[in-house]
């Protein structure tokens, strides 16, 4: 199970880590043409460990549409019901039977059941992609102001769209400004946080003094999101996390039901070599938020 993101099911009261499981030929680049799941364990408190991860049924038709599909580096939300929204993304057997870094990805936004242990597929909304390698992927959903809202990483640009009933998504767009230039987000996920009742992105971009980072993946900024105009408010760009050399392209992001405060979570990873002449030491980062 790797690209794991854990999240609170209020319903139940427990924590249900979601990701997915990769397949590798060597100790450099994944397995073409394997199959891909998204997984999900959850957490037993009396063992204080995580339950041994299962696979998330899919519906199968003959094109095998989600032959290659998982919730890797995803953000997932709950709603009233207690059912989740769950992003992911995927091929089908043909597309990811190509050549690494020339197939493209889709992307959906899912609704499942969870009972506390069992996690059951219920519907799949519309499928999002662009024809730039690698397509969209690792999605990430948060609902705001009674729209959703969804993040997605592509190797180019990122991208963004937004949705009433957190199914069905309008046509992405690139990640912009509210100048109308584009971000530089690119090739790693984007996460939303709310707080005080605004709607905010954590991001990484280039143009920042960091192109000795790995795809420019330090500093984490964070900027309050437009959620009319579909953009990050410039002005309001800081950093929440420096750059110290290490990237910090993996990380997460909670928001509290106080509406105020909010939490980014992020690791230094110790890549490219020397990356430590910059001040990194594989720090971790709990960074608070609030109003």
């Amino acid at each position: 199970m790797s690209d794991a993101t854990p999240i609170f099911h209020k319903k139940t009261g427990k924590i249900l880590l979601l990701g997915h499981y990769a397949t590798y030929t060597d100790k450099n680049a994944p397995s073409a043409g394997k199959p891909r799941h998204t997984t999900y364990a959850v957490y037993d408190e009396k063992l204080g460990d995580f339950t041994p991860f299962e696979l998330l049924q899919m519906p199968k038709d003959s094109k095998q549409t989600y032959y290659n599909c998982g919730n890797g580096s995803g953000q997932s939300s709950e709603l009233e019901s207690g059912e989740l929204l769950i992003p992911v993304y995927y091929m089908d057997k043909e597309q990811a039977g190509l050549a690494w870094g020339t197939n493209c990805y889709n992307s959906s936004v899912m609704r499942c059941s969870f009972d506390g242990s069992k996690l059951n597929f219920l519907e799949i909304g519309n499928s999002l992609t662009v024809g730039v390698p690698r397509g969209l992927g690792e999605p990430s959903v948060i609902k705001h102001n009674d729209e959703y809202f969804l993040a997605l990483r592509n190797d180019k640009s990122g991208y963004v769209t937004k949705s009433k009933d957190g199914l069905l998504y309008d046509e992405q767009k690139e990640l912009v400004f509210d100048n109308c230039e584009n971000v530089g987000n690119y090739c790693t996920q984007q996460r939303w946080i709310t707080c005080g009742g605004k709607l905010y992105m954590v991001y990484t971009r280039k143009n920042a003094n960091n192109d000795h980072v790995f795809r420019h993946r330090a500093p984490l900024f964070m900027a309050e999101f437009d959620a009319e105009r579909m953009c990050l408010i410039k002005d309001t760009e800081q950093v929440v996390v420096p750059n110290r050399g290490a990237r910090l392209g993996n990380f997460g992001c909670q928001s509290l039901e106080d509406g105020k405060t909010a939490f980014v979570f992020a690791s230094e990873w110790m890549q490219p070599e020397g990356c430590e002449k910059y001040g990194s030491d594989n720090s971790i980062f709990v960074v608070k938020i609030s109003v």
